[in-house]
């Protein structure tokens, strides 16, 4: 019988390569989804921020900050994500490639704070407003945290694509407190 050379070295060097691909292919995903997350929180606070507009003629009389206009800073807010994360008219992403489908904001709200009072403007899914009575260091946003002066808060879902044809729906939130 004449003797044969094993295979065995090949096959393991050949697993151990699409091992180390595997795993090369998720590091990958890993960085992009780190980037997007980064971009888009980036965006969702320069948004928040550019839609607190407060009214300078209360903050003169009374020193409380306040967003007069709350119906206006949403459009403004609208505007600012539109720039900010590269939007186009049906709020399409075009900047990052990997975000595929709508941003849709889910919640867009404004803590404003008048003494020890809390109004709160909705925007969103739903459009409402209220007032909490003494709802000072009361009253939470949806992230948890608790209300101290006057606040804007906006969540934001989109899908994202990832490697395989995994979709995924990413859900971006930011509170911008206003203090003086």
């Amino acid at each position: 019988m004449k003797k044969r050379k094993g295979q065995i070295g090949t096959v393991t060097v050949f697993f151990f390569i699409i091992f180390v691909l595997i795993i090369v292919m998720y590091e990958l995903q890993l960085y992009t989804y780190q980037a997007i997350s980064t971009a888009a929180e980036d965006a969702l606070t320069a948004s928040n921020l550019a839609s607190a507009v407060i009214d300078l003629q209360e903050y003169g009389k009374t020193h409380d900050i306040i967003i007069a206009d709350p119906e206006e800073a949403y459009h403004i807010y609208m505007n600012a994500l539109k720039v900010n994360m590269g939007l186009d008219d049906f709020g399409n992403c075009t900047s990052q490639p990997d975000i595929s489908g709508p941003v849709t904001v889910q919640e867009y709200i404004i803590y404003n704070v008048r003494g020890e009072d809390v109004e709160i403007y909705h925007f969103g899914e739903s459009r409402f407003s209220q007032l909490v009575t003494g709802g000072k260091g009361r009253v939470t946003a949806p992230n948890g945290k608790v209300i101290e002066s006057t606040s804007v808060y906006s969540r934001i879902t989109f899908q994202v694509d990832g490697i395989w044809g995994i979709h995924t729906t990413a859900v971006k939130d930011a509170l911008a407190d206003i203090v003086t």
